[in-house]
């Protein structure tokens, strides 16, 4: 799920910066809605099992170039979400977000920023787990990663 979610803020991230000449006379502002299926497995650090997971994404993007400079956010909206246990079939139900924000210059340097929660159920006692990944990176104006945070915790037990 994290290699999923990671290329969908990766791909805006490459669309957006991959200009090589804008010269617009004043701010451009952009807007997107796109609808997926988003297909993963990751292992639950709650039951140490693995979980293959399935749900369908909105992406709503929004944002401004101007001169050399693109911004912009990003809200995924994660519905319908099913993950089954490999090993004890468990069937978990779930919901969740991620926010993105990137303020990139056209010739390299830039923030990104991405935040996720989800929420999966079952029935039973304590059978519920958070997924939480908060991903950080500063691009230099050579396009080159200068510093990275990431920090994921698939088993945040309730």
């Amino acid at each position: 799920m994290k290699k999923v979610l990671f290329f969908a803020a990766s791909a805006a991230c490459l669309t957006l910066t991959s200009f090589t000449r804008i010269n617009p006379s004043g701010p451009i502002s952009f807007s997107n809605h796109a609808v997926y299926e988003d297909v993963a497995s990751f292992q639950n650090d709650c039951t140490g099992e693995m979980m293959d997971y399935t749900g369908q994404v909105n992406l709503d993007v929004h944002g401004v170039v101007n001169g050399n400079k693109v911004s912009y956010i990003a809200h995924l909206n994660y519905q319908g979400l099913t993950a089954v246990g490999e090993s004890t079939g468990t069937i978990y139900r779930g919901s969740g977000q991620q926010n993105i924000a990137q303020t990139a210059n056209i010739k390299g340097n830039g923030l990104f920023t991405a935040i996720t929660y989800i929420k999966f159920m079952a029935p039973g006692k304590k059978n519920n787990f958070i997924v939480r990944m908060t991903t950080h990176f500063t691009i230099n104006s050579k396009g080159e990663v200068s510093t990275s945070h990431e920090k994921t915790d698939f088993g945040s037990c309730q």
